[in-house]
């Protein structure tokens, strides 16, 4: 594997001071943004994780993940983000950051011999941690993004 990934989760929002979680489009992709403390979030994981320029930002569609790619874009000086619809282009020999939710994110990280419904198992994701995806992270699943559907995993 030539490219270096790393995950990103989305920072501290509206829905979690609310308590309520957020996964339909409608409502996600308009509404729920950032709070102050999840800018901050972020902005500290950015500066304590200087990927620079070279990083491609891809981002869920939803206002959470897309506010905390914005900010990670402008700390780390990279170029546009592309979001869930353009997620398959520009794979190759690139540092990517991946920008959306907790549950989606712990599902990437799955490893082969465990099946995607044991997720939870993982280490949990801190809103805005990032973590570097090791060789050995990659799972035996093919990642589908649909710009209806948004992120599906199947098996290989």
């Amino acid at each position: 594997m030539n490219n270096r990934y790393f995950i990103v989760r989305h920072s501290y929002n509206q829905a979690n001071e609310m308590g309520i979680v957020v996964s339909k489009l409608e409502i996600g992709i308009p509404h729920y943004g950032l709070t102050k403390k999840g800018k901050k979030q972020v902005q500290t994981a950015a500066q304590s994780h200087p990927l620079g320029p070279e990083t491609i930002i891809y981002s869920s569609d939803f206002l959470r993940a897309k506010e905390t790619a914005e900010i990670l874009k402008r700390i780390w000086n990279c170029g546009d983000i592309l979001y869930a619809k353009e997620l398959m282009n520009a794979m190759k020999k690139k540092t990517i950051a991946l920008a959306s939710h907790g549950d989606s994110l712990q599902i990437l990280q799955t490893r082969a011999k465990r099946p995607p419904s044991e997720h939870k198992a993982l280490p949990h994701l801190e809103n805005a941690e990032i973590r570097k995806l090791r060789a050995s992270d990659q799972p035996l699943f093919r990642l589908q993004i649909s710009q209806n559907k948004g992120f599906q995993l199947f098996q290989r």
